[in-house]
């Protein structure tokens, strides 16, 4: 009897061993799955903005879809875009934002300016290269147009051209104050 209880106990104590692995698997699947259930909700409004994109009549009208698919969207808390003016100039005007709903912010940036010699975006005008600024990097110096832009993580893409004379420059990031309700800015 006593041979066969410590047989029983080993069997139970395996089969429990094999009910909690097999629990945390359904978690993690569980996990992937919402993953992939948002990634397709994401692709499917693509899908979408690009048949609206199609239609557009004018650059405005795309550019108009494009900053607020990534404000309501993609959920970033702002989105400004700059672009090079006058075309082949030397600075980067503001063209359009989304996500700055208090008046000072939108005063402000409608006279903000980079320079396409600012040092602080040397990778992103010479190089091509995305700028990533997560919220731990606050020291850096590209953050410095981050905090003037109310961003504490941002992403800072190159649009258009070729490294050395890129047509645009896209921001998109968060504050701090509104990061945890937002899609973080993350390097993968």
């Amino acid at each position: 009897a006593t041979s066969e209880s410590a047989t029983l106990r080993e069997e139970i104590g395996r089969l429990s061993r094999q009910v909690r692995q097999l629990i945390k698997i359904e978690s993690a699947l569980y996990q992937q799955n919402q993953a992939f259930d948002a990634q397709v909700k994401v692709y499917r409004r693509l899908s979408e903005i690009g048949h609206q994109f199609n239609g557009a009549r004018s650059a405005d009208v795309i550019v108009d879809l494009a900053v607020r698919f990534i404000v309501y969207e993609l959920n970033f808390e702002r989105v400004a875009l700059f672009l090079r003016e006058p075309p082949g100039g030397h600075a980067f005007t503001v063209r359009r934002t989304e996500g700055y709903y208090d008046q000072g912010e939108r005063d402000a940036l409608s006279s903000y300016v980079l320079a396409d010699d600012d040092a602080r975006l040397v990778e992103l005008l010479l190089e091509g290269r995305r700028l990533i600024v997560t919220h731990g990097e606050a020291g850096s110096m590209p953050s410095s147009i981050g905090r003037e832009l109310g961003m504490d993580e941002f992403f800072a893409h190159p649009i258009g051209g070729e490294p050395g004379r890129v047509m645009g420059i896209l921001l998109v990031g968060n504050s701090m104050a509104k990061a945890r309700y937002q899609t973080r800015v993350r390097v993968d």
